[in-house]
């Protein structure tokens, strides 16, 4: 991406991308000369249903691209501050629109650091951060401040074999993990995605292929958690940055140590599991069919209003529970004028004695 020229076949409608700031200020505007971004923004949301190369985590989602790293993949905090700050402006000045901000990268402690954290956190704005890739070393700040920030989600790396990568740092501000690829050589047991189209430097020094390619990280780990929270807000936009990332924790698969622990924080995500806890406990709506599978069980949350927009169902072969009482209802609605409404469809029924 150069200069409003889209041309990666995953990520080129102009619908989708929106160029923001160039915060590095090198004359050339956004461009990816590294490699880093674009991979990570791939990871994140690339196209869907295309007929190439990968699908993003939100795939339906925008992504909106402001430079922070130069080409060489040097950064500075005052770029970071001023990035999280277009980031934030960005949803203040578009009502309706939601912004989870990814950041690939991290440094020590720094108060712009936190200055743009407490921004962000004060306008409901949501930072995904990489813990840092030093062997088990501290986590890296900004994500070290989710200890103190709830609107920051700190972020390890599990490995092809899904277990903690040995890369990753550690520590107790880590808030989950999520696939970051084995390390080492960059091959099939690392992150597969976009890649820049033109010549780049992590393809001139490690040999990483233009257009898609394969990389490791926490840098790759971090896009997962904030696809997964663009998923969440799709399904439930009114869920505070508090409430985003108390979801991803609760819903997350136990790794290492049950419970919590300084490796796999609360686990390692399951983006499924995010929307059906967000459905069964803070609501939502529902835009395509959703199929409650055999052996599975839902259970809604009194109060939660689910919307079922038109044409669209939920279709049960296993278990719906939705068990409100008269002063705290469970309300499945119907979104859309137009289209036949499936509602709730029931493969076999089953009516509790009471």
């Amino acid at each position: 991406m150069l200069n409003g020229s889209l041309s990666h076949p995953d990520l080129d409608d102009p619908n989708k991308i929106i160029l923001g700031q160039d915060c590095v200020g090198d004359g050339e505007g956004v461009r990816d000369r590294l490699g880093h971004g674009t991979h990570v923004a791939g990871i994140a949301a690339a196209e869907s249903n295309n007929g190439i190369g990968v699908s993003g985590v939100a795939w339906n989602s925008k992504i909106l691209v402001i430079q922070v790293f130069d080409e060489y993949g040097s950064g500075s905090y005052s770029a970071f501050y001023n990035g999280v700050v277009y980031a934030v402006d960005y949803q203040r000045n578009n009502p309706g629109k939601k912004v989870v901000i990814n950041f690939s990268g991290g440094g020590s402690a720094s108060q712009l650091a936190l200055d743009a954290v407490i921004y962000a956190n004060t306008y409901g704005v949501p930072i995904v951060a990489s813990a840092g890739n030093n062997y088990g070393g501290a986590v890296k700040y900004p994500a070290a401040y989710s200890s103190s920030y709830s609107n920051v989600i700190a972020v390890s790396a599990t490995d092809a074999t899904d277990t903690f990568a040995p890369y990753s740092n550690q520590g107790s501000q880590v808030c989950v993990s999520a696939p970051g690829g084995y390390g080492g050589a960059s091959d099939a047991d690392d992150i597969y995605s976009t890649t820049p189209n033109y010549t780049f430097n992590f393809g001139e020094w490690y040999g990483i292929t233009q257009n898609y390619g394969y990389m490791a990280g926490t840098s790759m780990a971090a896009p997962h958690v904030t696809g997964i929270a663009g998923l969440l807000l799709s399904v439930n936009a009114n869920l505070t940055p508090a409430q985003i990332r108390n979801i991803i924790q609760q819903s997350a698969e136990d790794k290492g140590t049950s419970g919590f622990d300084n490796y796999y924080g609360y686990g390692r995500v399951n983006a499924y599991k995010v929307v059906k806890y967000t459905l069964e406990h803070y609501g939502g709506k529902i835009t395509q069919n959703l199929t409650i599978s055999s052996g599975e069980t839902w259970t809604f949350s009194q109060g939660v209003t689910v919307t079922i927009q038109s044409n669209a169902s939920i279709i049960v072969y296993g278990t719906l529970n939705a068990n409100g009482t008269s002063a705290s209802h469970i309300t499945f609605d119907r979104s859309g004028a137009s289209g036949s409404w499936g509602g709730i469809v029931f493969n076999s029924l089953t009516v509790p004695q009471r």
